[in-house]
């Protein structure tokens, strides 16, 4: 298992998520 890769791909869904969490809460309110 690559830590380093694995990390680096759970920021991104995590930069992800964020993002689309912001979007929703600028829609919603």
């Amino acid at each position: 298992m690559d830590y380093g890769k694995c990390r680096k791909e759970w920021k991104n869904s995590m930069a992800e998520r964020e993002s689309f969490t912001a979007q929703v809460f600028s829609i919603l309110y």
